[in-house]
C-alpha cells in the first residue's frame, strides 16, 4: 500500500511524514530528542530513500 502512492526515490522526491509515535518509529524512525530530524530508518529507508528525501513533523 505504501508504494502506491509515493514517488519512487530520487532527488526530485520528498516524503512527508507525521503521526503518532509508532507509525513513525514503522514508517521513518522518530525524530531525535532535540526535534531536529535524527536518522532515517523503518520502512522508507528499507524501500531506498535517503535522509534528504524525507521530512518528518
Amino acid at each position: 500500500m505504501i508504494l502506491k502512492g509515493l514517488p519512487a526515490p530520487g532527488e526530485d522526491a520528498l516524503i512527508l511524514v507525521c503521526g503518532p509515535p509508532g507509525l513513525m518509529q514503522h514508517v521513518s524512525g522518530e525524530k531525535a530528542k532535540d526535534w531536529t530530524q535524527g536518522e532515517l530508518s523503518g520502512l522508507l529507508k528499507k524501500l531506498g530513500y535517503t535522509e534528504e528525501m524525507v521530512y518528518k513533523f
